[in-house]
């Protein structure tokens, strides 16, 4: 579940800059095609201007679904993949190896436009297409040499967007991770968290998160210096990965502070990780002679319950833990009932 709420955020973002990509290359496109389909009916070449409007006309369309986030990537592609064949049926036909020239940009603009998946599957079509025609209308000589460095063309659109692709997530995820811990920063937590608050509540699973915070981390700087500190801090990071399960989502929200939010643990299993990790952080020894405990406060979602309420209750137990002697858990055992020490 972690990546796959990792994907879903990082896919929105990729997806809106798709978007953008899609206005910027369809309004680009036609700007450039409108002097071209207006050239080819002065010079009697009605059949190439239609087609060349046709495909303004699917770029101008796409850029407007594009610029009001609506766009449907089947439906394009079905729609501009048509009106390329057709195009360049009649542009072959006419114009020979002109015409040709331009399946070129046209398969590059399938790239840039949607996704990869769907490009490749437009292109194939184009490219049986164009090459056919350009052996029965030119020669064949042509139509290898086209075949060819058309599919050079696409390996290449492929292999670069997939890098961008790639390069746009990687750069998404490291601007939301903690450089020194390895967990998500509080960038998007929000965000995060209440995407996992719709999904605990469609699914009717219950939401369990847990405050953590080390105890007399403060003294730790203080005494030991800065480096250690932020050793403790990056094993600690470590420790909650180790202790926590797969699908759990771990957030370092201060100094010494973390949100573990747990989608489809209940009170049980939330302690059984609470004290885990407590556990295990007593077995480390992270620098000799130093002893490092933390704090805990777990708060289940309570039906009609806002995030900020959530926060605030989960919170609450964290301060009453650190009041009560700190290296403890409190917790909620039941929406209603009264927090208890462990």
């Amino acid at each position: 579940m972690t990546r796959f709420l990792e994907k879903f955020a990082i896919g929105e973002k990729l997806e809106a800059h798709l978007h953008k990509s899609i206005f910027s290359i369809s309004i680009f496109a036609a700007i450039c095609i409108t002097p071209f389909a207006l050239n080819n009916f002065m010079h009697g070449r009605p059949g190439v201007g239609v087609t060349a409007l046709i495909i303004l006309i699917i770029y101008a369309f796409t850029a407007w679904r594009a610029n009001n986030n609506r766009i449907n990537f089947q439906l394009n592609a079905v729609l501009l993949t048509g009106a390329l064949i057709a195009f360049f049926c009649t542009s072959i036909y006419q114009q020979d190896i002109i015409g040709l020239l331009w399946s070129y940009p046209a398969v590059t603009a399938l790239y840039v436009i949607f996704p990869v998946r769907i490009a490749r599957i437009c292109n194939l079509g184009l490219f049986a297409v164009v090459v056919s025609l350009t052996a029965v209308v030119i020669d064949i000589p042509i139509a290898t040499r086209a075949a060819i460095t058309l599919f050079i063309v696409n390996i290449a659109c492929i292999i670069f967007v997939s890098r961008s692709n790639q390069q746009q997530q990687d750069l998404s995820l490291l601007a939301e991770t903690d450089a020194l811990t390895g967990v998500f920063n509080r960038l998007k937590m929000n965000e995060k968290l209440n995407s996992m608050i719709l999904e605990a509540r469609v699914n009717d699973i219950p939401l369990t998160l847990m405050a953590l915070d080390l105890d007399h981390f403060k003294r730790i700087n203080d005494e030991k210096g800065h480096d250690v500190g932020d050793q403790v801090l990056s094993v600690f990071g470590r420790l909650l990965k180790n202790c926590c399960r797969e699908s759990d989502l771990i957030f370092r929200t201060g100094g010494e502070e973390f949100i573990v939010a747990m989608l489809n643990a209940d009170a049980k299993t939330s302690r059984k990780v609470a004290v885990r990790i407590q556990e295990s952080l007593a077995k480390t020894e992270i620098v000799p002679e130093l002893k490092v405990t933390t704090s805990i406060g777990i708060a289940t979602l309570n039906p009609h319950e806002i995030l900020e309420e959530l926060l605030k209750r989960c919170d609450d137990y964290l301060y009453q833990a650190k009041d009560e002697g700190r290296n403890c858990i409190i917790e909620n055992i039941q929406p209603a009932a009264d927090i208890v020490q462990a």
